[in-house]
């Protein structure tokens, strides 16, 4: 399996920006929850940390 590069991590991202709402409504119906205890949280954490990584 390869590793994501820095650019896959961006477009990955912004996909994930551009469908959020249906992207936090997934995480909710598989009960992830982030520091705020709601899926959106969740999703917030994964596309800033992708976004951070495909920044490096």
């Amino acid at each position: 399996m390869s590793k994501l590069t820095a650019w896959d991590k961006t477009l990955i991202a912004s996909f994930l920006e551009e469908n959020f709402h249906d992207f936090c409504e997934h995480l909710e119906r598989n009960g992830a929850t982030g520091p705020a205890g709601d899926a959106e949280s969740f999703g917030e954490n994964v596309v800033e940390i992708l976004n951070e990584e495909g920044n490096e």
